[in-house]
């Protein structure tokens, strides 16, 4: 865009490759001195230097003065800082300044992308000349100008199409150039076109790598120009691309033929969710710019390229669900300004790196299943004290849980589930991490009691301490936790009697106890708990009855247990709450009637009622539970199988053995296509059974 208006694609594109490359040239005689000369009768003069604009501001040596004469207000971006196009900018401001007067002042406007936003600077001048060294490249760069020029206007001409006329005055086209402000703004688009050119060609080089499904998803990709209508490209003011957003669009290629040396502006990459194979290129280290990068959700295989820690400026990068091998890169430790780091779900093999403890910015860490990934939890973790999230669950990590985690003030979400894990349950940490929302430490080698300490985490909505050998009484402070979401401490050697603070988990909304060495009554303030949906407690040695109100807020979908020596009555709540998934009490002493003590359960999946002192006759509502899978009810069970069983078609066990059941079994049984195990022995039946 050259005083608004725009070149056209066409006429852009004509040997810009030859251009761009510094080939060719026709001879120019005296182009430096007559440069001079017209520098010496412009003071002010317009020019666009690129990158050195960013280098000049960064000496602290120069005057800025913004004049904004609209609404729109963008920052100077430099376009790309391609070392050609950075030389050649140089090389014409070493010509000129030698003629000028000190100090210096230069007018550069965005009007070159239809801005009207005015920058004078003014800089000394040998402030500026430690910049110049180049001299050299003064008639190369005035070649190039020339030859652009003529090469744009030889082609439109043979094609009969206007010639760029408005680039400069028709006196420059004698080789007799006087207007210093229009050769600036000329210079300045052979400039913009070589990097933009590079960019283009960078993506088509791409697409043409792609299998042909993949190249018409990219069909819009079909020119020079990616800041148009190009699919998943974005430019920022000055037209560089710095967004390609390539995300779940089911592309299948390689990432090899990327030219990562075209994009060094490039701020956002994301190719995730596609189906790009092959490794990492350790060119991917050239984008020094690059904000965010995400290649996750792909099928990436080989190691992570130590090239990933040249990534100096990088907030978030993500490669987790892929095939990548070997240990973490340790140059990982250089992306200080990381704030999120996800390599999950990967082969990745070996220790995690104490470097990783250097990223000073990070929030979030997720290593989780790499089931090769190996050794202690670095202590150097303990330096991450803006971490928020950690995630390190389904892998092999070893060793004691490190005590500088008590550092991780900012702590909400700690996933370390699922590893070899052993030891106590540091005090230290419980005391300190006061913000955690979320807590994972199941399934692991954990031992000792749980601390008391752990009624500190006020905030605490999730808390899973499953599958360890947790042993001791349960801490009555585990009242404190009234947040709702889960509270398991399952499969462990807990011991004891369940506290009366439980009651105060009111808002609670899981609650899992099961496979411990708990014992004595539960007490009577569980009848508070009437928001859980699960409620697990089988498999210990309880003892009295099952909360009457258990069921009473109507939230209960799993209600687990068996095996444990209950008496007394079913829950009378039990019939009517008809959220009931799973239903899970035999092998205790309960007594009730089968008939009238359950109801009718729409979402009802699975039902053991065996090993009770249960009584009545099986009720036609079974049959009205379509999602019923397994059904075992052996008690003291009298009367006939309703033919209507045969409605429940997704029944896949029934054992109905060991009771005193009577009459011919139904044919609708035979019609259950679903059914795999029937068990009707010991029972009392007559006929045939077709």
């Amino acid at each position: 865009m050259i005083h608004g208006k725009k070149v056209p694609k066409d006429q852009v594109r004509v040997r810009v490759d030859r251009i761009c490359s510094g080939q060719g040239g026709i001879p120019v005689s005296n182009l430096t001195n007559e440069f001079r000369l017209l520098a010496q009768a412009k003071e002010n003069f317009t020019l666009w230097p690129r990158g050195l604009v960013g280098k000049l501001v960064a000496t602290k040596k120069v005057t800025v003065k913004k004049t904004i004469k609209s609404s729109l207000d963008p920052i100077l971006l430099p376009l790309p800082d391609h070392i050609g196009v950075m030389y050649r900018s140089l090389a014409l401001l070493h010509s000129m300044v030698a003629t000028m007067e000190n100090p210096l002042t230069f007018k550069m406007p965005l009007g070159i992308v239809g801005s009207d936003v005015t920058y004078d600077f003014t800089i000394d001048k040998k402030d500026l000349v430690q910049f110049l060294n180049f001299e050299e490249l003064d008639v190369v760069f005035m070649q190039l100008a020339i030859l652009a020029f003529h090469s744009f206007n030889v082609v439109a001409k043979q094609q009969h199409r206007q010639p760029l006329r408005w680039f400069l005055p028709q006196a420059f086209q004698d080789s007799v150039p006087y207007d210093m402000k229009e050769i600036n703004l000329f210079l300045c688009d052979v400039l913009f076109i070589c990097g933009f050119y590079e960019e283009a060609n960078g993506f088509l080089n791409k697409k043409a790598s792609l299998t042909k499904q993949s190249q018409f998803i990219l069909s819009s990709w079909n020119d020079t120009d990616p800041c148009g209508q190009w699919k998943g490209i974005t430019c920022d003011v000055s037209t560089t691309v710095s967004t390609i957003n390539l995300t779940n669009l089911g592309i299948q290629g390689t990432l090899r033929s990327f030219n990562f040396s075209s994009f060094s502006k490039l701020q956002v990459l994301d190719t995730g969710y596609n189906k790009f194979s092959g490794t990492i290129p350790s060119q991917i280290g050239n984008f020094s710019s690059i904000l965010i990068l995400y290649m996750d959700h792909n099928f990436l295989s080989g190691f992570i390229p130590p090239e990933i820690g040249n990534l100096t400026a990088l907030n978030v990068l993500g490669i987790g669900v892929n095939n990548l091998a070997g240990r973490i890169a340790k140059e990982v430790g250089n992306l200080r300004n990381l704030r999120s780091l996800s390599l999950y779900t990967n082969h990745l093999s070996g220790p995690i790196p104490q470097e990783i403890g250097m990223l000073s910015s990070l929030k979030k860490l997720s290593l989780y299943e790499n089931t090769f990934l190996t050794g202690g939890i670095p202590s150097s973790l303990g330096n991450l004290t803006k971490l928020k999230f950690l995630y390190l669950y389904e892998n092999r990590l070893s060793g004691f849980i490190p005590c500088e985690f008590a550092n991780l003030h900012s702590l909400t979400e700690s996933d370390l589930s699922e590893n070899n894990l052993y030891g106590p349950i540091p005090i230290s940490i419980i005391g300190n991490l006061t913000n955690l929302i979320w807590l994972g430490f199941g399934d692991n080698k954990l031992l000792g009691p749980i601390p008391s300490s752990l009624g500190n985490w006020v905030n605490l909505e999730t808390i899973d301490l499953r599958y360890n050998s947790l042993s001791g009484s349960i801490t009555s402070t585990i009242g404190n936790l009234t947040k709702p979401e889960g509270i398991t401490l399952a499969s462990n050697s807990l011991s004891g009697t369940i506290p009366s603070t439980i009651g105060n988990l009111k808002h609670r909304n899981s609650l899992e106890l099961r496979w411990n060495k708990l014992n004595g009554s539960l007490p009577i303030e569980m009848n508070n708990l009437t928001r859980l949906k699960t409620l697990q407690i089988r498999g210990n040695q309880l003892t009295g009855h099952l909360p009457q109100n258990i069921c009473f807020g109507g939230s209960l979908e799993a209600l687990g247990a068996a095996e444990n020596k209950f008496t007394g009555p079913i829950p009378r709540t039990l019939k009517n709450f008809s959220s009931l998934i799973r239903l899970i009490l035999h092998d205790n002493q309960l007594v009730g009637n089968i008939t009238s003590d359950f109801g009718m359960y729409p979402y009802l999946k699975y039902i053991n009622l065996s090993g009770n002192k249960l009584y009545g006759h099986i009720s036609s509502l079974w049959g009205k539970c379509p999602k019923l899978t397994t059904s075992i009810i052996s008690n003291n069970i009298s009367g006939s199988i309703p033919p209507e069983i045969g409605q429940a078609t997704n029944l896949g066990e029934i054992n109905v053995s060991s009771n005193h059941l009577t009459g011919e079994i139904p044919k609708e049984l035979g019609k259950m296509i679903s059914l795999i195990k029937l068990s009707l022995g010991h029972n009392q039946f007559s006929g045939r059974f077709l």
